[in-house]
């Protein structure tokens, strides 16, 4: 081969990967959901029965959301009721 065509095809080896890049890119840009303007705001706590939950005590949780540029992480905190697990509580936050 040619210094010339060896050249040639790298040339347009660079190209096609880089267009390959570009639509790749721009697929997987176009798949993901806009981040959230603001933390979503917490619900009401669901309804469980007492035994699950212990009206008294309560534990701190904070809870991380994506800020609004996608580059940083925004804290929110929260208090939850006390479970007797960690799914009892996992149901308070949601």
């Amino acid at each position: 081969m040619t210094r010339e065509r060896v050249l040639a095809i790298s040339i347009v080896t660079a190209v096609v990967g880089f267009l390959v890049t570009l639509a790749i890119t721009l697929g997987v840009r176009g798949r993901s959901s806009p981040a959230p303007s603001s933390p979503p705001v917490a619900a009401s706590a669901p309804s469980a029965s007492p035994s699950s939950v212990s009206a008294g005590r309560k534990i701190k949780v904070r809870l991380y959301y994506v800020s609004t540029d996608g580059t940083k992480l925004t804290a929110v905190d929260h208090e939850v009721a006390y479970g007797d697990g960690m799914s009892a509580q996992a149901r308070q936050v949601s």
